[in-house]
């Protein structure tokens, strides 16, 4: 008897064995076209074994199961992969364009003499163009400096100015705003000012900031007026140690004897 000759009200499917109304042309449940083989040959050319006309209506075979579940597993590898890859390109997307800001603020610090912030920018921009030598250099420049900044405070703290200035100078020339280098650098030419002119004496003529007279020099750098100098003053003679000198000042009555009218001239 074909297998797909009516049962009853029914006709079975030759694919998944599903039972269908008689006057159905495709199955129900795998969308197989029925036909009617009921006057001709079966559509398989082999005889269907006295089990699988046996098997209950709507139970498809164990190959169709497993054609299914793999059918399944493939759609889900599908995605996945899908998944993966879009996943991947979205990364490497965010990665190129974080690398690329980097550089940007790399090259901007580079070219402001920022040294730290150049080298941490390089270093983030990862391979992108030439960031890691960019980098290199940049800490070549950071070791340079940090060791002429500590060179500058060893020469200021031994008294040593034109080795201290030489050093300031050369840290300002890698990067001009490092730390408290330009202010050190300032002081230590003050210090190196009032170091070397300590003990000058020096006058001070009308019209000027300071009142008029003759000033000293101290070894803190500090101007002290000589007590009754004046703007026409002059020094007139240095003791050899150069704690003792004499100058002239305006005349005054105690500068004569004490006798009754006597007029300063």
């Amino acid at each position: 008897m074909p297998r797909n000759a009516p049962l009853g009200d029914s006709l079975l499917c030759a694919r998944c064995g599903a039972e269908n109304f008689a006057f159905a042309s495709f199955c129900l449940a795998c969308g197989e076209p029925l036909g009617d083989y009921s006057d001709g040959p079966e559509p398989s050319s082999a005889p269907a074994s006295q089990s699988e006309l046996q098997r209950p209506p709507g139970k498809p075979t164990p190959g169709i199961r497993s054609n299914r579940a793999a059918s399944r597993w493939e759609t889900w590898a599908g995605l996945l992969v899908l998944v993966l890859v879009v996943g991947y390109a979205l990364y490497d997307w965010q990665r190129n364009t974080a690398q690329s800001d980097a550089y940007r603020a790399g090259a901007a610090a580079a070219q402001a003499r920022d040294w730290d912030k150049a080298v941490s920018s390089f270093d983030r921009a990862g391979e992108h163009y030439d960031a890691r030598q960019r980098e290199d250099e940049g800490r070549k420049k950071v070791a340079e400096r940090n060791r002429l900044y500590a060179e500058a405070v060893q020469a200021s703290e031994r008294h040593d100015w034109e080795a201290a200035i030489s050093a300031w100078e050369e840290v300002q020339e890698i990067q001009p705003s490092y730390a408290d280098s330009g202010a050190r650098l300032a002081k230590t030419k003050d210090e190196a000012l009032s170091y070397g002119l300590a003990g000058i004496v020096y006058l001070v003529g009308s019209g000027g900031p300071s009142a008029p007279g003759l000033y000293v020099r101290d070894a803190l750098g500090r101007s002290l007026l000589l007590p009754g100098s004046d703007g026409r003053s002059t020094v007139h003679g240095v003791s050899p140690d150069g704690n003792t000198l004499v100058y002239d000042r305006p005349s005054s009555d105690t500068d004569y004897a004490p006798f009754q009218g006597a007029t300063p001239q």
